[in-house]
């Protein structure tokens, strides 16, 4: 399944156990199967701060996200995520 999270950064290794714990649904790395909506809120965020929006592109590996929900883990490190780098016009 493709993934895409909105950004200003790169992000290579996706940690779930980094950033605000006061988030809708708590700490985590957060993904959509929507371009539009990551596009957007790299729009917004690089508005925010006067950079470059990036649309973070992954490769999830549905079987293994299962299997990690059953054993919780601190990292999406613990499998491969393929990853490409999209770069929206302003």
């Amino acid at each position: 399944m493709i993934v895409y999270h909105g950004s200003i950064a790169k992000i290579e290794h996706p940690l779930v156990d980094i950033g605000r714990k006061n988030l809708d649904f708590g700490q985590g790395f957060y993904v959509t199967n929507i371009w539009d909506q990551a596009a957007q809120w790299a729009s917004r965020l690089s508005e925010r701060k006067n950079t470059q929006a990036i649309v973070n592109i992954y490769e999830l590996n549905t079987e293994r996200v299962r299997q990690i929900v059953c054993h919780p883990c601190h990292s999406l490190q613990m499998f491969p995520l393929p990853h490409h780098i999209f770069v929206p016009s302003p």
